[in-house]
């Protein structure tokens, strides 16, 4: 989710509340129906094995409008999926092997609970911008969330700002997941890791890892948040499709190929930037020894902090090759020899270093 802070605010207890995307028992003995979040799943897959019920069901959670569209589509879009996270450790499903196989299970049941809920919050919204339907959000179909938190999305969907109401609409989907993580096994959820929180921990009793909710619009969120991913075996990205306040109608209602395939583009932008960060820095620091000159520094230390900033102003220009990087570490590794001011960390580490957080290889900038 694209951001660290939660609303505790608590609701009526849970047990006077049932949880709107999932199946619900009505009265001693009745049989549980399917909910409208499955039938929606299950809608966007395959419209025309809907039942009589299915479509009646539908109606009534999302509106005429929506179902309508899917039973004319008659299949589902092209290139469309359901249920599959972005991976960013292992690079992909392929790579989940034996050891992560429960991880990977854990993960992709909540993935789809993700989906759900992104089929609920969207169809409930779709239906609510329908002219041909009375229907008006209300806070009983959302018992996941706290009233100040219904209250805000509502308040923020008609405001103008577009991230916020992304990001509004993003809690309200998280919570439901949340509420269906709770208390289940192999999972806990806004676990402090270093400086922040990742949506979701999962965990087989010997190994660790990071489900983060994220729409599509943001994929390689996970990436930025304040925490060692190398401390954990697994991380994924479970996604939902972002939601097109222009024309709610118009929102996806599965993620599609081109969004999965998104992964590796955004793994490299974040770490094309956190280098070029870190070279800013680096040469921040630099000048800042260069302007001290012989009152703090030697001659050796100063002839080599010239020649660093020369090999960065290269890199700018020309691009980071491996002869530059040797020649920048090189004169790096004298600078930490002749002072005891500074640490200099070399740009080889701190490119191995990216390599093994973001998952990329080779030689940078990656692309």
């Amino acid at each position: 989710m694209s951001g660290d802070q939660h609303d505790t605010t608590t609701r009526a207890p849970a047990a006077t509340r049932q949880p709107a995307p999932f199946a619900v028992a009505q009265g001693e003995g009745a049989v549980m129906e399917p909910s409208p979040g499955l039938v929606l799943r299950r809608a966007v897959a395959a419209p025309r094995a809907l039942t009589a019920g299915d479509v009646l069901r539908l109606q009534r959670s999302v509106g005429n409008r929506a179902v309508g569209a899917l039973l004319r589509a008659g299949r589902a879009p092209a290139g469309v999926v359901q249920a599959r996270p972005a991976y960013f450790k292992p690079t992909a499903a392929s790579g989940v092997g034996s050891t992560l196989t429960a991880l990977d299970n854990l993960a992709r049941s909540l993935d789809a609970v993700t989906e759900a809920a992104h089929l609920h919050v969207v169809g409930k919204m779709q239906r609510a911008a329908d002219d041909s339907d009375a229907y008006e959000l209300t806070d009983t179909d959302f018992p996941h969330s706290s009233n100040r938190r219904f209250a805000f999305w509502v308040e923020t969907l008609q405001g103008s700002n577009a991230s916020l109401k992304a990001a509004a609409t993003g809690y309200m989907i998280e919570d439901i997941v949340t509420a269906w993580a709770n208390g289940r096994t192999g999972y806990e959820s806004q676990v402090s890791s270093g400086g922040a929180r990742p949506d979701f921990v999962v965990s087989d009793g010997t190994r660790r890892g990071v489900v983060d909710v994220t729409s599509t619009g943001d994929i390689g969120h996970v990436l930025d948040k304040d925490f060692d991913i190398n401390s954990f075996a697994y991380a994924i990205e479970s996604l939902y499709p972002s939601v097109d306040f222009s024309n709610i109608s118009r929102t996806a209602l599965a993620v599609s190929d081109s969004a999965v395939g998104a992964v590796a583009a955004a793994r490299a932008a974040r770490a094309n930037a956190k280098l070029a960060n870190g070279l800013g820095n680096l040469r921040n620091t630099l000048n800042l020894i260069k302007n001290a000159g012989t009152m703090l520094y030697n001659q050796t230390t100063l002839t080599a902090t010239d020649t660093a900033l020369a090999r960065i102003a290269t890199m700018s220009s020309s691009g980071i090759t491996t002869t530059l990087t040797t020649q920048l570490d090189a004169a790096l590794t004298t600078i930490n020899a002749n002072q005891t001011v500074v640490r200099l960390d070399k740009i080889a580490d701190v490119i191995t270093w990216l390599q093994g957080k973001y998952g990329v290889s080779g030689n940078p900038l990656w692309s």
